[in-house]
């Protein structure tokens, strides 16, 4: 039997009541060195199967608790304390919250507060998670609204179709000219394109891609928000991406670049391959500094400065998997994603939580889910006409297991 299957084996087992606690234990030890989105995966089949296909009304809530309720069973026979001994097995599948049994006891708390919602005639319920869908604007200014059963498009000899080969309903021209066209996902979107050079391209949410429709002597883009590159080698021709005051000059690679407005800081991860950042004067276009990255590093462009550092590729580019990671964020941070790609305003009564989180949760996960899994007694979230509006309160202790 090979990992995968093996580790998908274990689980079920413990899903259906038939797990030991030392096959539980093993089962952690195997969650800590499991490829995080084949983890995130799993649990998602596992717990989608089991949970997701029914409401959380008091029987979904009950099937919640008694997984966890089994959990502690087989692991610490004596629950005194749970919480704090469970810490260590946390801990190794932080991917997910404080681990998969974190995720379970916060997808009792979101149904708890889906259902305070109601009670007030809004609910985080109709706020639904982002899909396939953009905007394609051509070189003389007309938009296509793209097809949101599909997930992207291709640019060949300067036609553009559907990633499965369909024609767009208003087809895009062919022309023997380089003509530049922009692909835009608006909040709560996302899409693809697989440009003229066999690049692959995947835009997050409220992101824009500039491109041409086909590549001359240079192969050259630009980007605001952010994309997943995989970059077609070619060493005559290298790739250029830039993005606010940055240039990204790559041959054959991937890399993950974030570059929002209203973010302080440009971030570009490398996963595969190699890449040179520069950062321009705004003033003279001249180059301020530059650094060559390697894989597993970020560069990071505050105000021209570009500081490197490792980084743990697999949270970088988690959004790409249906995935979001949460890994050493601030809550504003946090929020700022979620704003994105829920397609919501989220206001303050006051300064913003100071907290910092280390989990994640699924991209395709109700509003009101993600919500219980950040929520913290010092917290408080409302609904008022349309915008998420979040009140902190003081208090003094410890915080809560899943962020600090």
């Amino acid at each position: 039997m090979d990992q995968e299957n093996d580790i998908q084996a274990r689980y079920q087992r413990f899903l259906d009541n038939r797990a030991t606690a030392a096959e539980v234990r093993e089962l952690m030890t195997q969650f800590g060195t499991t490829d995080p989105v084949q983890l995130q995966k799993l649990v998602k089949q596992a717990l989608g199967t089991a949970i997701d296909n029914r409401p959380l009304d008091d029987g979904g809530e009950q099937a919640i608790l008694q997984i966890h309720d089994r959990l502690k069973k087989k692991l610490f026979p004596a629950p005194k304390h749970f919480l704090i001994r469970l810490l260590p097995y946390a801990a190794a599948i932080s991917l997910i919250g404080a681990g998969i049994y974190l995720y379970i006891i916060n997808r009792q708390q979101a149904g708890s507060l889906s259902s305070s919602f109601t009670k007030r005639k809004v609910t985080t319920t109709e706020i639904r998670p982002g899909f396939n869908q953009a905007t394609l604007t051509l070189a003389d200014g007309a938009k296509v609204s793209l097809d949101s059963t599909k997930n992207g498009i291709k640019v060949t000899a300067g036609q553009t179709v559907y990633n499965d080969g369909t024609s767009l309903k208003a087809p895009v021209a062919n022309s023997s000219s380089i003509i530049y066209n922009a692909l835009t996902t608006p909040k709560g979107g996302q899409y693809q394109i697989i440009l003229d050079d066999g690049t692959k391209v995947w835009l997050n949410a409220a992101t824009t891609l500039t491109y041409p429709s086909h590549f001359g002597k240079t192969r050259e883009v630009s980007l605001t928000g952010e994309a997943f590159f995989s970059i077609a080698n070619d060493t005559d021709k290298p790739f250029t991406v830039k993005s606010q005051n940055q240039v990204i000059r790559v041959l054959g690679t991937s890399f993950n670049l974030s570059s929002y407005a209203d973010e302080k800081e440009i971030k570009t991860t490398l996963v595969s391959g190699a890449v040179r950042i520069s950062t321009l004067n705004p003033s003279t276009n001249g180059s301020m500094d530059s650094q060559l990255l390697k894989p597993g590093q970020q560069a990071i462009n505050a105000m021209g400065k570009i500081l490197v550092k490792s980084v743990n590729v697999d949270n970088e580019t988690a959004w790409r998997d249906g995935v979001f990671s949460f890994q050493g964020k601030s809550f504003s941070q946090i929020m700022r994603e979620l704003s994105r790609w829920y397609n919501l305003e989220v206001v303050y009564e006051g300064d913003p939580p100071v907290n910092t989180y280390f989990g994640s949760a699924f991209r395709d996960d109700k509003l009101s889910v993600i919500l219980g899994l950040l929520k913290s007694s010092n917290i408080k979230y409302r609904f008022e006409e349309g915008k998420l509006v979040i009140s902190t309160l003081k208090r003094e202790g410890a915080p809560e297991l899943g962020h600090k």
